[in-house]
This record gives structure tokens, sequence and C-alpha cells, in this order.
């Protein structure tokens, strides 16, 4: 949006040090009239390679947004997970085995590097076994959307708010031969399972 914008400009385009970089041709051109320093850098879940996971056994995994990114008409995709939220109890657990385990004491406060990879590997894990399922994936998320096809699955996309999923698959996947389709809504893409 026009505000986001003028808020960024003011609080961060000014900065002299600042460098940034964006996930698609979209942002690129949304934001190099501000910044000195930009650069147009493919998502890391790329690194990563193939991603095995176990073998389908549905035919259809939906995995859709339920915040404000969202496109899709509230209530739409009941049968649908997103990724897990983080609660209350989470956080507090995550914030006691930080000070207990690692000694941090302030969220501002360095984490190991091991702590860091080890989460991330956990989220990662999550986000497998919730994809693996399905043969096929429905989804408006952008790392769904690339997790699953880092796993080799058939993947038709929603766009979500922003556009981003298509923006960055015209970025970066326009020249591939990947088993991704977009569709303009879920019905839609219910129909092309």
């Amino acid at each position: 949006a026009a505000s986001d914008r003028t808020q960024f400009a003011s609080r961060m385009a000014s900065r002299p040090q600042l460098r940034l970089a964006v996930r698609d041709t979209a942002s690129l051109a949304a934001v190099r009239d501000l910044v000195a320093d930009v650069t147009l850098a493919p998502d890391s879940v790329h690194m990563l390679g193939r991603l095995h996971a176990a073998a389908p056994t549905r035919p259809v995994v939906q995995l859709l947004r339920r915040d404000d990114e969202s496109a899709l008409p509230p209530g739409t995709g009941a049968e649908a997970v997103d990724w897990p939220a983080m609660t209350f109890a989470d956080r507090l657990r995550r914030r006691a085995r930080r000070t207990v385990v690692e000694g941090a004491v302030t969220r501002g406060m360095n984490r190991t590097t091991d702590r860091w990879f080890a989460d991330a590997a956990a989220r990662l894990a999550t986000g497998v076994a919730l994809l693996a399922p399905g043969e096929t994936i429905v989804t408006d998320r952008l790392h769904a959307m690339l997790i699953a096809l880092q796993m080799g699955r058939r993947v038709i996309a929603i766009d979500n708010a922003n556009g981003k999923l298509t923006s960055y698959a015209a970025t970066w996947l326009a020249d591939l031969e990947l088993p991704l389709e977009f569709a303009p809504d879920l019905q839609t893409a219910l129909e092309m399972v």
C-alpha cells in the first residue's frame, strides 16, 4: 500500500548502510528508487535441494492462509490446514528453554547458531509433515508452494492478497518445467485436482 511505502521510505530507506534483498522483480521495482543497494535474491528454500517426505496418502492437501494476506473470502477452505500458530504457552516454553539452556534473558541477545539451525529444522519438518500426505498441494502460501515443489509434489497455487506467489513464480520459476499451476480461487483449484 502507498502508506506502507511512505512509512518504509521515512523510517528505513534513508539509512546510509541499508542493504536490502527482495525475492521478486515486482518488489525490486517497488523499492529500486528508494534504496541504493537492493539485490534480487531467490528464497533460501532452494538451497535445501530435494526434500524427502513420506509417500502421499490422499489426493490433496489444502494449506491456506488464515491471516490478512489471504485473498480468499472468510470461511473458505474449512478443510484446510495452515502453518501452526505459536501459542502463548509455546512462547513461554521457548523463552524458558532459551533462558535455561542458552542463558539468553532478553529477546535482543544473540542466539547460538546451533539453536537457530535446530529451530529452522523443526519448522521445516513440521511443514513437510503437513504437506506430505497430499499428492497435490493447494495453497496460497509461498513457502508451502516452494516446499511442496522441493518435495516433488504437484502444486496448484492461489495468489495471496499481494500477488506474492505469481510474482515469485514469474521471477524464478517461469523457465522451469515444474508441476505448478495457478488457479484464480479455491473452487477452481479443487476442480483442477
